[in-house]
């Protein structure tokens, strides 16, 4: 991935280097190698753990899809830890030109210590460290199962009953039978989970910047825009001249609407607890292809 594009938000890069940039990585990476010698030369493997461990966080960045930018600053540092080991190698050496005493600026290795022996108590005492570690990574995992999600699990028909129940639900035309027939058809969404910042902008106004969610982006029309969270992530956008009154904040909403390409078009927005619903084109309208 060295070579390959990067287009960022404030530059683009089309992956190739000039010549004195290549030299000074070549110059980089000469100085951690003589760190990473120094550091076996001295301490053996144990000089080598930390590389050992940043090589072992990238790989586990890796199998788990985590971006290998932020999430991997705990081990950022190991290649400033080598690449000083380096220079001051270097520094060492030229010291050593002038005169300097060798017993002084180059110490003799370490002696390693002998393995440690593992039988009997030493061992129930390492099995002990291992489970704790073990159990310590398990606690994503353990919470996941553990916190109940916010809402009891609700199948479609379950969901369009009780979007059909809301006050004022027959006077927006959205019947039990006129909502399953309109959400039968392809390109129609359900949903159903926790609204999330609701924003009302007038035509051609919204969020200002260069990837905005699609739910904020500038549009050519008025609109309301909030995100839906329940298993995913869903923005929303329901078209309308004002702003509808009484939206709050985490309420639990139903929307009945289409699919776009980044984005569900809303037909239908309800809020049960509030007794609340909101209408935008007819549900008699087929979704677009």
């Amino acid at each position: 991935g060295l070579f390959a594009p990067v287009n960022l938000y404030w530059v683009e890069w089309d992956g190739r280097l000039e010549w004195y940039n290549l030299a000074l990585i070549i110059l980089y990476l000469a100085i951690m190698s003589l760190g990473l010698g120094a550091a076996w030369h001295r301490l053996r493997w144990i000089g080598l753990a930390p590389l050992a461990f940043n090589l072992g966080y990238a790989l586990a960045n890796g199998a788990a899809r985590y971006s290998g930018w932020r999430y991997n600053l705990p081990v950022d540092w190991i290649p400033f830890l080598y690449f000083s080991l380096g220079a001051v190698e270097i520094m060492a050496r030229i010291a050593l030109w002038f005169g300097a005493p060798a017993d002084r600026i180059l110490p003799p290795p370490a002696q390693v210590a002998p393995p440690v022996d593992l039988r009997g108590g030493s061992r129930l005492h390492s099995a002990a460290i291992l489970a704790s570690f073990a159990l310590l990574g398990s606690l994503p995992w353990i919470l996941q199962v553990s916190v109940p999600p916010h809402f009891a699990a609700l199948a479609p028909w379950q969901i369009e009953e009780r979007l059909a129940r809301t006050n004022g639900a027959r006077q927006a035309g959205a019947s039990l039978e006129v909502v399953r027939a309109f959400d039968s058809q392809a390109g129609a969404v359900l949903l159903r989970g926790r609204m999330l910042y609701p924003r009302f902008y007038l035509r051609n106004a919204g969020v200002a910047q260069a990837n905005p969610s699609p739910a904020y982006a500038v549009r050519d029309y008025a609109r309301l825009g909030f995100l839906v969270i329940d298993r995913e992530l869903t923005p929303v956008i329901l078209p309308g001249r004002t702003r509808p009154a009484g939206i709050e904040q985490g309420a639990e909403v139903l929307v009945l609407g289409c699919r776009r390409e980044n984005y569900v078009e809303a037909r239908l927005v309800a809020l049960p607890e509030a007794g609340l619903i909101y209408a935008g084109a007819p549900l008699s309208d087929p979704c677009p292809p």
